[in-house]
């Protein structure tokens, strides 16, 4: 399907909200409402780009409605291609200074937004994730996750894949294009690279705190640290090998 846009309020909004909706047709609406709601309330000059990745359950109606009745909403409409894919889209057709990506279960967690935005003025990269540890499986999988992580960065970073973000936006596509175009790791990798890059730019902080903690399964926790093991060797790798090499052999 080809994109369809709506024409936002400025050309040049402050903060650009993105969002990836896949066959949530059940939540979307009132989702995006309370997202629009949210942000308002710090602040006026933002657009919310839409990015629709295939979903064949009625929401593309429920999209193109509401991007006819909220100037500042934008929508695309693309076949099915996973996250990595969407962000990077969502990414180029940002045009605000800071940028703040989320799904849409996390739209509460928009009710802490405030704090995050005052940090924007001391970090470039702001990290959410949520305070409960889960259960025992999801602990062991994410304890393993921040030791192969410190391995090859020297720190432990508690979710670097964390999909509620705030960047300074030109920060962000700077690293961005450090990183292979093929790559499904994309909230990984810019973590990384920016913190390797400054480490004091990086700030990780804790959302959603009013909510319930994510869903999370021991495949999926599976999954996500065979993917780390994968990736997070390559986005080091992609500096200088040498010293890389030499840098995760000291760390073990």
């Amino acid at each position: 399907m080809g994109a369809v846009f709506s024409r936002p309020n400025s050309a040049n909004p402050e903060l650009s909200v993105l969002i990836r909706c896949f066959n949530q047709a059940d939540i979307l609406d009132q989702a995006v409402r309370d997202c629009i709601r949210l942000i308002s309330k710090t602040t006026e000059a933002f657009e919310t780009i839409l990015i629709n990745d295939g979903s064949t359950d009625g929401s593309v109606r429920i999209l193109d409605r509401l991007r006819k009745e909220f100037p500042n909403v934008r929508v695309t409409h693309q076949l099915h291609s996973g996250q990595a894919k969407a962000v990077r889209r969502g990414i180029d057709l940002s045009r605000g200074v800071y940028f703040l990506q989320l799904d849409l279960d996390q739209i509460p967690w928009l009710e802490g937004l405030e704090p995050l935005w005052q940090l924007r003025q001391k970090h470039d990269f702001i990290v959410g994730h949520h305070p409960s540890p889960g259960n025992a499986s999801h602990r062991l999988v994410s304890w393993l996750l921040r030791r192969w992580t410190k391995i090859w960065f020297g720190t432990e970073l508690t979710e670097p894949d964390s999909n509620f973000r705030l960047c300074r936006r030109s920060v962000m596509l700077e690293h961005l294009n450090g990183l292979p175009k093929t790559s499904e790791s994309v909230n990984l990798g810019l973590t990384l690279k920016l913190f390797l890059a400054d480490p004091g730019q990086l700030k990780e902080v804790v959302s959603g705190s009013l909510c319930l903690p994510p869903a999370s399964s021991l495949a999926a926790d599976l999954s996500k640290l065979f993917n780390y093991f994968i990736e997070i060797p390559k986005i080091r790798l992609s500096g200088n090998p040498s010293l890389v090499l030499r840098s995760a052999k000291e760390s073990l």
